[in-house]
């Protein structure tokens, strides 16, 4: 019979931690005297100070994104109070209007290619697949990446002291990203299942065998690793996302309704740039912010955390304006002015962005946090909402011409523009659980345009996730 153990509750949680004290003498003539009226005062406090604008910032009521986790992410230090570079130029007014811009009115451009491209790659809309393709990695690009590979090949030969494999062809180069575009196709649970004689795929496997496939993958390079010197983070693979981000905006002609947001390029292995989004469908990999058109096409990207940062180069930027703003302004620098509509969500917005954006000649939409308002007298979300579903409320900047807008629907929204406001409203249905039917509200002008043009990053990634290559590696 087993004997009993009895243990004291104290024992069990460990032992009382007490503080130790130590007795410091105070003089009385203290300089830092902090119950001094000349020293601290409630009136001196800035009142316009906002928390910073960056990628690390916190939403609010109306935010839609979660903190990110990285991989090289330390705990944070005690924030230090500082004075905000911030200065309340925004002076709104309830009863004001906005000002309508003529040259806000101009003729939508849809998605066409570019003529130009068109006549030096002999390209038209009957094309073959093959065709476009080559328009985005053509064959002096796919010599550049064999002669990497072969290179990369060799000197890990060397290291190991093994004899090398035969060189990587070009023709070999182009099978292997012809057989991950069909992996993308037709999906199976395990790569090597395209090869195995009873679920083969004759297109696959008598193009290249399984074990030459699988060498090409391993040594696949586009940069040389002799000459990385370890300050970029994206070293290996930044030549092809130069080669890929020039092609993108050089083949077609840009819309004018385009829209910025995030993109998750799905990765779990190690690497300090890889993000944990929980809200995300692929919840661990790396953030891209990408700047697409109405019909799904990206024209611009950067990594999150691997690109530039800070304004765009030889551009004048008011120092207002934080790491968020700076990114709407790096993907829209080539974008000609007055030709264009841009929609960007919480993240990115401020009214001191959208008043430079209408300095420059860009017109936006956008959709605002509470904390970043800069005081604007809005309805708040309680008397909003007693006002019942469909109220709205403006106010208007008319030196900016900068409005604010909110709105309710299941909850209050918050959206700004540089170039239209509540007017024409318009209506739309929505769903009522008392009356259990459908009602008709009116609905804001700025939000009905937001909805509508805001989508271009989502069908992207949606028209992507329709063909994604599972292949699992630790690169």
């Amino acid at each position: 019979m087993a004997a009993s153990i009895t243990q004291g509750v104290r024992s069990f949680y460990g032992r009382q931690y007490r503080p130790r004290y130590i007795q410091v003498d105070i003089p009385d003539d203290s300089e830092d005297d902090l119950s001094s009226d000349e020293d601290f005062n409630m009136d001196n406090l800035d009142t316009d100070f906002h928390p910073n604008d960056d990628e690390g910032s916190s939403g609010s009521e109306d935010s839609t994104e979660d903190e990110t986790i990285t991989d090289d992410q330390s705990l944070p230090s005690h924030p230090q109070t500082q004075k905000s570079s911030r200065t309340n130029t925004i002076k709104w007014n309830k009863s004001a209007k906005l000002t309508q811009r003529p040259e806000a009115d101009f003729p939508e451009r849809r998605l066409t290619l570019n003529q130009d491209f068109l006549e030096t790659q002999s390209l038209s809309n009957n094309s073959s697949p093959i065709s476009f393709f080559r328009a985005f990695m053509d064959e002096n690009y796919i010599k550049e990446v064999a002669f990497q590979t072969n290179l990369y090949s060799t000197q890990s030969s060397q290291a190991s002291g093994s004899r090398a494999p035969p060189a990587v062809t070009v023709e070999e180069i182009n099978k292997a990203l012809g057989i991950l575009l069909y992996m993308g196709v037709v999906k199976m649970p395990n790569r090597r299942m395209y090869w195995c004689p009873s679920t083969k795929v004759p297109l696959i496997s008598e193009s290249m065998s399984r074990n030459r496939f699988e060498r090409i993958m391993s040594c696949l390079h586009f940069n040389d690793n002799s000459s990385n010197d370890g300050t970029q983070k994206l070293f290996k693979i930044q030549p092809f996302l130069d080669h890929v981000q020039q092609r993108f905006k050089g083949v077609v002609v840009p819309e004018t309704y385009q829209c910025i947001d995030e993109m998750m390029v799905a990765f779990k292995g190690r690497h300090s740039l890889k993000q944990y989004m929980p809200k995300k469908p692929s919840k661990w990999g790396y953030k891209l912010w990408a700047r697409a058109g109405v019909s799904g096409y990206v024209y611009d990207f950067e990594v999150c955390g691997g690109g530039p940062k800070g304004p765009p180069s030889e551009a004048e930027v008011p120092k207002v304006l934080g790491e968020s703003e700076c990114v709407v302004l790096r993907l829209i620098q080539p974008l000609a002015p007055k030709q264009h509509k841009i929609f960007f969500d919480n993240y990115f917005s401020s009214p001191e962005l959208l008043v430079y954006l209408k300095e420059q000649g860009h017109f936006a939409v956008c959709t605002i946090r509470q904390n970043r308002l800069r005081h604007c007298p809005v309805m708040s979300e309680k008397d909003i909402k007693k006002a019942g579903r469909g109220s709205m409320d403006q106010c208007v900047d008319k030196d900016n011409n900068v409005v604010v807008c909110a709105w309710q629907d299941s909850r209050r929204v918050l959206t700004a523009s540089n170039y239209v406001g509540v007017d024409p409203v318009d209506e739309c249905k929505r769903y009522d659980r008392k009356l259990k039917q459908e009602i008709t509200i009116p609905r804001p002008a700025i939000v009905s345009i937001y909805n509508k043009f805001m989508g271009g990053v989502d069908k992207a990634d949606m028209m992507i996730s329709l063909y994604k290559t599972k292949f699992r590696c630790r690169k």
